[in-house]
């Protein structure tokens, strides 16, 4: 049988990306968005990366968002000019930082708060750099990490951050999480009673004086029922992050499919062997996949095979199950004894968790129809920890 040798100029392990598919998950957000006249601003913590930033924006964004500060300094020195913080941080250090941001030319950036003790921090920055720093409120509609509560709590705290000099409150936001969801109809579900809590409270707050401008949501999970956000006029923008990618874990969360997902890590087969169990060795193991095993799914039939979870999806080859992942190796079982793979055969897999891959990469191989294009630097890389 001849070998199927993908990207020969390549060595492997390597973090590919199909440009076709990126660019058309890109393209799509962008379409939905604009079926209920949403601004799109892009989660960059999933790709951390300067160059599909600009893409992004190219195609419609309006920025992007990124989990802390260290990504916003990334952000910024790779030329975005919109960049909102939407995890809130805290001491003096994180606030040098700050200083540093919000006193860069052509660069606005705004922070998102919950704990008044942000809001003070912020607000100490702003006036020693002698100007209003822009604010959000997080809202907690679930997820149970960030933000305080809708409603009449988050009315209490927004009228603590207005007093403050040197910040403004500019909106409020929130994070459909999905996490926990198990089926298409909860994720329907969610995709409808966040915006409505979000709705509702940027009602009372403007009913109480507080003239905040944008009601921010978002997740990719949630993205295809973005056009129901037309019965939600108050929310202004979304904050969908791995629907560039793709990858198991959003797969299971109904967001893509398989086919969707536009990055994949090409490996090569080092070892096939007979002896029990019958199984194949790739050169890629934990340092480059990362051993998430996805626990919360641990209830779904297939979880497991023969007692072993699955770190990925191989291109294909659904009769190939990759349970076991060592730091420099992946060992791939054959569920069909009669289909076996081949010494020096390069497989492609679709990791469980994308963004943790691109983590810990210094680059991604942009491929299109077969051949390599660019390679896109993570230049993002380690600042999000």
């Amino acid at each position: 049988m001849k070998q199927d040798i993908r990207y020969p100029t390549l060595d492997t392990p390597a973090v590919i990306v199909d440009l076709d598919k990126l660019e058309a998950n890109i393209n799509e957000a962008q379409r939905l968005a604009a079926l209920v006249g949403l601004k799109v601003r892009p989660h960059c913590k999933c790709h951390e990366c300067g160059e599909i930033a600009r893409v992004q924006i190219k195609t419609g964004a309006i920025g992007v968002s990124c989990a802390k500060l260290e990504e916003a300094e990334c952000m910024a020195e790779e030329g975005i000019a919109d960049v909102m913080v939407l995890h809130p941080f805290y001491g003096h250090h994180k606030l040098e930082k700050l200083k540093r941001l919000v006193s860069r030319r052509g660069l606005k950036l705004s922070c998102v708060v919950d704990m008044v003790e942000h809001a003070e921090g912020i607000s100490q920055v702003g006036r020693a750099v002698g100007k209003k720093i822009p604010v959000l409120l997080k809202i907690d509609t679930g997820v149970k990490r960030f933000g305080v509560f809708p409603g009449e709590p988050a009315l209490k705290r927004a009228k603590e951050i207005c007093c403050m000099p040197g910040i403004e409150l500019v909106g409020i936001v929130a994070h459909e999480s999905t996490h926990g969801e198990r089926t298409a109809e909860g994720v329907d579900r969610i995709s409808r009673e966040v915006p409505a809590l979000m709705a509702a409270t940027a009602q009372l707050l403007r009913n109480n004086g507080i003239e905040i401008k944008d009601v921010a949501i978002g997740s990719t999970p949630t993205l295809r029922n973005v056009p129901i956000l037309k019965d939600f006029p108050e929310i202004t923008e979304i904050h969908p992050g791995m629907y560039i990618f793709g990858d198991i874990m959003y797969v299971s969360n109904f967001a893509m499919t398989p086919a969707q997902c536009s990055l994949t890590v090409l490996t090569t087969v080092i070892g096939v062997y007979d002896t029990p169990p019958p199984r194949a060795v790739i050169d890629a193991g934990g340092k480059t996949f990362t051993p998430d095993v996805l626990f919360h799914l641990r209830n779904d039939p297939g979880y497991l095979c023969e007692g072993r979870p699955r770190f990925g999806l191989v291109i294909g080859r659904p009769d190939l199950w990759f349970g076991r992942l060592p730091a420099e190796n992946g060992v791939l079982y054959f569920r069909d004894p009669d289909k076996k793979v081949q010494l020096g055969e390069r497989l492609e897999v679709i990791p469980n968790n994308a963004s943790m891959v691109v983590s810990i990469h210094d680059e991604i191989y942009g491929v299109r129809k077969g051949k390599v294009e660019k390679v896109l630097k993570i230049t993002g890389r380690g600042l999000g920890n």
